[in-house]
């Protein structure tokens, strides 16, 4: 993530949070349908956003998960 956390909205697109993440807005689309991410209509439309809270949840789970592997292989 190259922007500041503290910088970033409240609120994000699921353009957004796809580019922070570095993952497709399909698979987005999927994680919230399967319960995977939390995310909240908006507007007539229902737009999804998500969260500043949910977004820095799956950073902290990514990283948990990487450390995870390089303990297991060392």
């Amino acid at each position: 993530m190259s922007r500041q956390i503290d910088k970033l909205p409240e609120l994000l697109t699921i353009g957004e949070m796809a580019e922070y993440l570095q993952v497709s807005t399909a698979t987005l689309r999927y994680w919230g349908k399967v319960g995977k991410i939390n995310e909240l209509r908006t507007g007539k439309a229902g737009h999804r956003r998500y969260t500043k809270k949910e977004l820095l949840r799956l950073v902290s789970e990514a990283v948990k998960r990487e450390l995870e592997m390089e303990w297991y292989w060392e």
